[in-house]
C-alpha cells in the first residue's frame, strides 16, 4: 500500500501541479507536506487533500495510516459515506435540461469525495440557468450496522418415524420461551384417551444440548410405558361397534368363522369373542389398563366407560 506521500505524488503528476501550488491549495507549508511520511496530518486537512487532489476520502485516510504505520499490504479503511448529485426537476421538464446538455431528472452522479459533488452541482446550477434543481445528497455507507442474531435449533420426536430431527430458524433475540438457560421445557403431545405421548419437541440454543435432553425424556417415558407405538401400518381403526338385537355389541371382526380341529368352519364362542376383544383392546390401545369380564356385554360396557368404544342405539 503507498503511504500519503507517494499518493500525493502521483495524484500531483498527473494533475500537473507542483508540491509548492498544492501545499497552498491546503493550506500548510511545505516542510509540514515532508513529514507526512511518518505523521497523521489533522482530519480537516485529510478532507481538504480529498477535495483538491479528487481522490476518495477513505483512500487519503488509507494511505495517511499507511504512513503512520496503522495499516499495511492489503489492508484498507472503508469510506464512511459517498456523495449523490440528483436532478430534482419535473420529469416533464427534462428536455430543457436536455438541451443545455445536461442530465434530465434522476441521479446524475455518485462521487467519493464532497468536494467533486459540490462543483458539479454548482455548475450544473449555472449552465441550466433555469432553476437550483441540482442537489447533493450525502449517503452514509456500511450503515445501519447488520442487526445481531440468535440461531434457535427446534428438536422434534413423533412416533410414527421414531426419529428426531432438529431444524434451524433465525432470531434478532433470544425467545422468551428459551429463558435464562437457553433451553425451553420438553412440550409433549399425547394420543387421546390413553396418556401415550406421541409428539416432543424442545428448542435450544445448543443444539447438543436440545436433543440430548429429548432423548433422556424419551427413554424415560419408554420405561414408563407411556409412549405410543404405532400399529402396523398404522391400521385404521376397526369399524364402529355395531349394535345387535341384543344388548351384545362386538366389533365385526370378532365374529369371523374359526376354523375347527377337523378343518370345518364354525362360528367362534363367547369365550372366543371375549378373549378376541380383550386382544383387539391390547393392540390397538397398547398403554391402556387390562380388562376382564364375563360376557361380551359386561366387556363392551367397560371399553364405554373408559371412552375407547362407541355404540350405535
Amino acid at each position: 500500500m503507498d503511504n500519503l506521500t507517494t499518493v500525493i505524488e502521483k495524484a500531483l503528476t498527473a494533475r500537473g501541479l507542483g508540491k509548492s501550488e498544492f501545499s497552498e491549495m491546503v493550506g500548510v507549508s511545505r516542510s509540514t507536506l515532508a513529514r507526512w511520511d511518518t505523521s497523521l496530518p489533522q482530519p480537516a486537512t485529510l478532507r481538504k487533500i480529498s477535495d483538491v487532489l479528487e481522490i476518495p476520502h477513505s483512500a487519503v485516510l488509507s494511505a495517511a495510516l499507511a504512513s503512520a504505520g496503522y495499516l499495511g499490504g492489503a489492508d484498507t479503511f472503508p469510506s464512511p459515506d459517498v456523495y449523490v448529485v440528483v436532478n430534482e426537476c419535473d420529469p416533464d421538464d427534462s428536455q430543457q435540461y436536455l438541451n443545455a446538455g445536461l442530465p434530465g431528472a434522476g441521479v446524475v452522479g455518485v462521487y467519493t469525495t464532497e468536494g467533486a459533488a459540490d462543483r458539479y452541482v454548482e455548475t450544473a446550477n449555472r449552465i441550466s440557468n433555469v432553476s437550483s434543481e441540482f442537489r447533493k445528497h450525502t449517503l452514509e455507507l456500511d450503515t445501519p450496522a447488520v442487526p445481531s442474531t440468535v440461531t434457535v435449533y427446534t428438536s422434534r420426536w413423533e412416533y410414527l418415524s421414531d426419529t428426531i430431527r432438529t431444524t434451524e430458524s433465525i432470531h434478532t433475540s433470544v425467545p422468551e420461551r428459551l429463558g435464562e438457560s437457553g433451553t425451553s421445557p420438553v412440550d409433549a403431545e399425547e394420543f387421546p384417551h390413553t396418556g401415550l405421548v406421541q409428539e416432543l419437541v424442545i428448542s435450544s440454543l445448543d443444539p447438543r444440548r436440545g436433543e440430548d435432553t429429548l432423548k433422556w425424556f424419551l427413554e424415560t417415558l419408554r420405561t414408563q410405558g407411556r409412549v405410543r407405538i404405532p400399529a402396523d401400518a398404522e391400521r385404521a381403526p376397526e369399524p364402529v361397534f355395531e349394535s345387535s338385537s341384543s344388548a351384545t355389541v362386538i366389533p365385526s371382526s370378532f365374529r369371523d368363522f374359526t376354523e375347527s380341529a377337523d378343518g370345518a368352519k364354525r362360528s367362534p364362542s363367547t369365550d372366543e369373542n371375549i378373549r378376541a376383544a380383550l386382544n383387539y383392546i391390547k393392540n390397538s390401545y397398547p398403554g391402556v389398563p387390562r380388562y376382564s369380564a364375563t360376557t361380551p356385554a359386561d366387556l363392551i360396557q367397560k371399553m364405554l366407560d373408559r371412552g375407547i368404544a362407541s355404540s350405535k342405539g
